[in-house]
């Protein structure tokens, strides 16, 4: 257990702390987008819609923190420590493989909490968003095992060995699903072909149930059901690419 929380300190301390790109890129960036259109470019709304639309857009900009997280951050990371020959450094220490994933998603869920309080903390000060606090664990709860197949994913685009190839992914995946999902521009102003696609997306579909936790209103169990087969996808790919490997 000891080795297992000292593994878990090291990884904070390069997954987190130590690297700049995680509170410049994953959450200043969503945190500047949030400001960008809730308090900077106009919304022709007043009242109780602007409370609401404050609110979906807190909970669209904390989705895009999660998927620079999971996918950006976490591919590379996963590769440079491939590519450093920490895994071998993993076998000669007392803790395990196993052990050192389990630690890693340890860090990922706290880094996703960081983000989640400090985006949350914006939307609070700036936009006065009035939130219970069993809204917000509930929120929080959501949050986290909801995007655990963006882990999944980042953990498959780590697997194609190239750092070059690993930011071109990155960034048609990052972008694809926060466009497409519509975390950036409601889906609705989108054409109708594109919508049904974007309603596929994860990121629509951790969306829907996010916003329904924080409206306080019924959410669609096919949402539940997209999540899930997101990640029994994911699951699959990476167990056929790493029998291929083997």
């Amino acid at each position: 257990m000891t080795d297992f929380i000292y593994q878990t300190k090291i990884n904070f301390l390069r997954l987190a702390l130590r690297n700049k790109s995680f509170f410049i890129y994953d959450v200043i960036f969503p945190a500047f987008f949030y400001l960008l259109y809730t308090k900077i470019l106009p919304v022709n709304q007043s009242g109780p819609l602007t409370e609401e639309w404050n609110k979906e857009y807190l909970i669209s900009m904390l989705i895009f923190s999660a998927t620079l997280i999971s996918i950006t951050t976490f591919s590379n990371f996963i590769l440079s420590d491939k590519q450093n020959k920490f895994e071998l450094f993993v076998k000669l220490s007392p803790i395990s493989k196993i052990q050192y994933y389990a630690s890693v998603i340890v860090v990922l869920i706290a880094m996703k909490l960081i983000s989640f309080l400090l985006i949350g903390l914006v939307g609070g000060l700036v936009n006065s968003i009035h939130i219970s606090a069993g809204t917000w664990i509930n929120l929080i709860l959501v949050f986290v095992i909801g995007t655990i197949p963006f882990d999944i994913l980042g953990l498959l685009i780590s697997q194609s060995g190239n750092i070059n190839l690993v930011n071109v992914l990155n960034n048609i995946g990052v972008f694809l699903l926060a466009i497409l999902g519509g975390l950036w521009w409601p889906l609705r102003m989108f054409p109708e072909w594109l919508q049904h696609i974007g309603k596929l997306t994860p990121v629509y579909q951790l969306s829907n149930i996010m916003k329904s936790v924080v409206l306080n209103s019924s959410f669609h169990v096919t949402d539940i059901i997209g999540l899930s087969c997101w990640t029994v996808a994911f699951l699959v790919a990476m167990y056929l690419i790493n029998l291929k490997k083997e």
